[in-house]
């Protein structure tokens, strides 16, 4: 798995310490059965559920499109239009590896 700019993955490191362990456990197996099982995506509706995509959905959807991106690394994009994947998660991944973009 291709982890996070460190940036971003500290940001969300701090924001995950000061949760509960146990209450962030309970969020992310909700979201993922939520994932599985519904024909939409969640709605994030808590504090909770925001934090559990940030520590699980996030970096595996990251490095999902960092995978694909690389099997396209001749493509040099000069702009790029992420619709619904979460908090442009997609963006973050195309401006880590397209020096193209503007």
């Amino acid at each position: 798995m291709t982890s996070l700019p460190l940036d971003i993955q500290e940001k969300i490191e701090l924001l995950l310490e000061k949760t509960n362990k146990q209450t962030l456990s309970k969020a992310s197996n909700t979201l993922s059965s939520e994932y599985k099982f519904r024909i939409e995506s969640p709605q994030l509706s808590s504090d909770e559920a925001c934090l559990a995509y940030l520590a699980v959905r996030l970096p595996a959807t990251y490095s999902s499109v960092i995978r694909v991106f690389q099997e396209i690394k001749d493509f040099e994009p000069q702009s790029l239009f992420d619709l619904g994947s979460g908090p442009g998660t997609c963006c973050i991944a195309a401006f880590t590896l397209f020096q193209s973009l503007e």
